[in-house]
């Protein structure tokens, strides 16, 4: 259950977009729940208009008929997930496949092949700058804080691709309390043969810019301060991005 898939509004490429890779025919919608169409959190469903509505507030019938070409086993899925938890296993199987698919204009192809009908409902998606997509390889993941990426860090270290080195060396966390020593590494080339993973908050929204980014994988969750007038007390909330933070961070 994650938010921000640039194909179909959940996961996406830099210009590419990205689906899971053994989730079957329903796979590409595992973790699809765009931002709702008043431009608000992603997650929120829009009353009274089943069309509008996130997949998490329709039935399993509106979803049968919203996704006609896929199982029922799919529209089942799709309704019994959690859409407000981060699936890690899910992200790095996500990861490892942007890793291994043989870079941008692969991805691009594998996508015009295999989700040719959700590229059609993507018209504001940006071309990809090719001369740029040809020098990029790199991961960028967006999460909401240390404690997911640290899970995430985790996750892919039981996987071979991401626990022995040089790989190891190249995941790279980055958040505020990253040291800026530590932070220069994020902003340089991994050597040939390697690929650089880069696990964010969303201080690489704005604040940076990691200039060989290939694909971005988006959670869609984010903290955010939000402030209690009953209580008189500010609490850091984890909270579904909005439409202008999707947008921003598919361009990174």
């Amino acid at each position: 259950g994650m938010g921000g898939m640039e194909a179909p509004g959940g996961f996406g490429g830099q210009g590419a977009p990205v689906a899971p890779p053994r989730l079957g025919n329903g796979g590409k919608y595992m973790v699809g729940h765009g931002p709702g169409a008043g431009g608000g959190f992603m997650g929120q469903a829009t009353a009274g208009n089943p069309a509008d509505a996130d997949d998490e507030a329709l039935s399993i019938q509106e979803l049968a008929s919203r996704y006609p070409q896929h199982s029922g086993t799919t529209h089942a899925a799709l309704k019994a997930i959690d859409h407000n938890a981060i699936d890690y296993e899910l992200v790095a199987q996500l990861v490892q496949w942007a890793v291994s698919c043989g870079g941008p204009a692969a991805a691009t192809q594998w996508a015009e092949e295999r989700l040719g009908r959700i590229a059609e409902h993507q018209p504001n998606q940006p071309k990809p700058d090719l001369a740029k997509s040809a020098l990029a390889d790199a991961v960028l993941v967006f999460l909401p804080g240390l404690k997911e990426i640290t899970a995430l860090q985790e996750e892919l270290a039981r996987n071979p691709a991401f626990n022995r080195e040089p790989n190891a060396s190249w995941v790279l966390p980055l958040h505020s309390t990253v040291p800026p020593e530590d932070q220069r590494k994020v902003f340089e080339h991994a050597p040939a043969g390697v690929t650089k993973v880069v696990l964010a908050t969303n201080i690489a929204e704005t604040a940076v810019t990691i200039d060989d980014v290939a694909f971005v994988i988006d959670t869609g969750r984010m903290k955010e301060n939000r402030y209690d007038p009953q209580r008189r007390m500010s609490s850091l909330d984890d909270v579904p991005v909005s439409r202008a933070n999707a947008k921003q961070r598919r361009g990174r």
